[in-house]
């Protein structure tokens, strides 16, 4: 079903995503805002009972070597807008650490703030 190094995916509250990577002993570690920091969980902790969506690997790096940098940062502290799940998966694959929700939520922000001086 999935390889070791598939980065998982699931949507929480409709439009919120949460994604891991996927073990070799068969669990997914990820930077969990629900825990606080980088855990290892089951699959289905993981889940929490919804769909599971399989992205699968983010760059050519062995999966071996991401899921051994994701085991280095176990218990590293969660941060919405710079160490979430996003940029957890994104740093272990060696890719630039970058989170598409969290820079919508950022923007909303500024914009709100935009408005605000404005009226």
């Amino acid at each position: 079903m999935y390889q070791l190094g598939d980065v998982l995916r699931v949507t929480v509250y409709g439009f919120v995503v949460h994604e891991g990577i996927y073990t070799d002993l068969g669990t997914v570690i990820s930077s969990s805002r629900r825990n606080g920091y980088v855990v290892e969980e089951s699959v289905r902790d993981f889940g929490a009972g919804r769909e599971i969506t399989n992205i699968g690997p983010l760059s050519d790096i062995s999966p071996h070597l991401a899921l051994a940098h994701a085991r280095t940062k176990l218990g590293q502290k969660y941060k919405l807008l710079s160490d979430n799940c996003q940029h957890f998966v994104r740093r272990c694959y060696r890719l630039k650490p970058k989170s598409p929700q969290a820079e919508k939520v950022l923007m909303a922000g500024v914009a709100v703030m935009v408005l605000m001086a404005v009226f």
